[in-house]
């Protein structure tokens, strides 16, 4: 196949409409910014989380990312930290961490989710896969019920904790979801909780604690210290999700401490 290249003229008018079209300051040059925030999104630094007693207004008055070891604790310490997404869409994109007094102790950040409380039944709608998610049966067919319903039809807002699967800044593509359900934004309730049994739902339910992403393993501290985790990345966090900060004490028993400042983009900052 013969290629066929632009004629000046055509490179020429080219160029002029792409100049058109840049973003360009008063001395009239080119404007460039780097950044992996999306429109409509501010940056936000926090060493704490949101008040999920105030779910859906609450905005950095939650827990501290702040584990304290003293001696005698247990040797695996974590502050769990939740953020109000629903109405406040959130991004992670880096973070700090700063220590005191570590002896080869370790630091771990990871997503896990908010609870379900299921029980033992049979003949109801409801399965547990891998013993901590909840997924729907043919109805009458499951082995469990949801805070004491047994159908899909007697759930309500208040029996569930519903987690969002976000989706992926990449591709547009979400992990499998067993569960959809709507947003009420006057009552601030979920409503018509059904389940998706093609797992091409919005959100997952679970039963028991299971780490769904680690984006910092098992760092190694000593002494004191400040470290930037660095990253030109950002990833969304679904409603439901929670930050988990943990702090492994190794050797002899000591006391130390542990904490970070992560930095997110929202929608809301206050």
């Amino acid at each position: 196949m013969t290629a066929h290249p632009l004629t000046p003229a055509q490179v020429a008018a080219f160029l002029a409409q792409d100049r058109q079209s840049q973003v360009k300051n008063v001395a009239g040059k080119v404007i460039f910014q780097e950044t992996s925030r999306d429109p409509g999104k501010v940056t936000w630094f926090s060493s704490k989380g949101d008040n999920p007693v105030s779910p859906f207004s609450d905005v950095g008055g939650g827990t501290k990312f702040l584990v304290h070891h003293e001696i005698g604790d247990d040797t695996i310490q974590a502050a769990t930290v939740d953020f109000n997404i629903i109405e406040n869409a959130t991004d992670i994109h880096e973070g700090y961490m700063i220590w005191k007094g570590a002896l080869l102790d370790e630091a771990k950040l990871e997503i896990v989710p908010t609870l379900t409380t299921v029980n033992v039944n049979t003949g109801t709608d409801f399965n547990l896969y891998g013993g901590y998610m909840v997924t729907p049966a043919s109805p009458g067919t499951g082995t469990l019920d949801i805070n004491g319903k047994t159908t899909n039809a007697s759930l309500t807002d208040a029996d569930v904790s519903l987690v969002e699967m976000p989706m992926s800044k990449e591709n547009g593509t979400r992990s499998p979801a067993y569960w959809n359900a709507d947003w009420n934004t006057t009552t601030k309730v979920f409503e018509n909780i059904a389940p998706a049994y093609g797992g091409d739902g919005i959100y997952n339910m679970f039963s028991v604690e299971v780490t769904l992403n680690r984006f910092v393993n098992n760092i190694v501290l000593i002494d004191s210290g400040f470290m930037m985790l660095q990253t030109a990345d950002a990833n969304s966090i679904g409603h439901g999700l929670r930050v988990k900060l943990s702090g492994i004490t190794n050797g002899d028993d000591h006391e130390w401490w542990l904490s970070c400042i992560l930095t997110f983009h929202r929608e809301k900052t206050v």
